[in-house]
């Protein structure tokens, strides 16, 4: 709709375009003549209200219940403002430092809850199964140092694959556990062991350790400790066993030991053979000490061996 800037013949207006009236019936559109002459004021002199078209509808238009439905263009809008509300309420409060969007969960030392995105690991006090393809937690040691480890050994200790990052909270190293492969199964890699094969005790009959299994060692040193003889006597021996038959066979054997005394007993390759206390030899995967009772009176004793690489 549109109307002349200026009033034309005083007070009239020529008014072209949508207009609707609050008169009475019969009022027309003049023409520009009757305006300029003003035979048309009479017949034009009646109460106009200016419409809106439904194309822009009015300012307080309700927005549309979706985004796709009808509505005028002042509705439309408020649909727009509407859902960039909505968008701006998903993001966080904050940006990250340089613009980012921050990606954050609990936060240092908490219990794990919730379905959080975890920067590090989670602690656990034993390995957890795994399927192929299955995502999993990054492992963490006591000290919360990221776990490096290999699978259980074959000996079925734990410890094959335990927490390796013991050390101070301000440590970074990382440990290893190596493995080697005896057949069937794996075993860890070992230094040195130390074990007792029979604890102190009086004893008047033969009496044999068990089985000790040799990981990687090539030699042992064997210590009979003898504390209190009296009218005993004894005599050990360093057998190994076969793995088919599992019979023993001797590859070290002492003298009776008749006084208190400490006896060392040497296995190794290498060594300068001496009767009854040094063998030239290697140790086998299973092996153990037969302590022979040479009469029934009680001796009190220990047997302690350390494998040797």
């Amino acid at each position: 709709m549109s109307e002349p800037s200026s009033p034309v013949n005083g007070q009239n207006r020529v008014v072209e375009g949508l207009v609707t009236t609050a008169g009475a019936v019969g009022y027309r559109k003049g023409t520009n003549a009757e305006a300029v002459t003003g035979s048309a004021y009479n017949a034009l002199d009646q109460v106009v209200t200016l419409g809106t078209t439904p194309i822009v509808g009015i300012v307080t238009e309700a927005a549309p219940a979706t985004d796709t439905a009808s509505s005028g263009l002042n509705g439309r809008l408020q649909r727009i403002a509407q859902r960039l509300t909505s968008l701006i309420a998903l993001l966080p409060t904050a940006l990250g430092a340089g613009g980012g969007l921050k990606v954050e969960g609990t936060i240092g030392n908490a219990t794990d809850s919730g379905n959080v995105v975890k920067i590090g690991g989670v602690y656990r006090g034993s390995p957890s199964g795994a399927l192929a393809g299955e995502r999993k937690e990054l492992w963490s040691g006591t000290e919360g140092g990221v776990v490096i480890s290999t699978p259980i050994g074959g000996d079925g200790d734990a410890g094959s694959s335990a927490l390796l990052h013991t050390a101070d909270a301000t440590s970074v190293s990382v440990g290893i556990a190596g493995h080697m492969f005896n057949g069937a199964t794996w075993d860890r890699l070992r230094g040195n062991v130390d074990a007792t094969l029979l604890a102190s005790a009086a004893r008047t009959a033969t009496t044999s350790s068990a089985d000790q299994t040799n990981y990687n060692g090539r030699g042992v040193h064997v210590v009979l400790d003898m504390t209190t003889v009296g009218t005993g006597s004894v005599t050990l021996t360093i057998q190994g066993k076969d793995a088919l038959s599992g019979k023993y066979y001797t590859i070290l054997a002492g003298v009776a030991v008749t006084t208190d005394s400490t006896n060392v007993y040497r296995v190794y390759p290498g060594l300068l053979a001496a009767a009854n206390a040094v063998a030239n030899d290697i140790v086998p995967r299973t092996w153990r000490v037969n302590v022979v009772a040479n009469n029934a009176n009680a001796a009190t004793y220990s047997v302690g061996a350390s494998n040797i690489l």
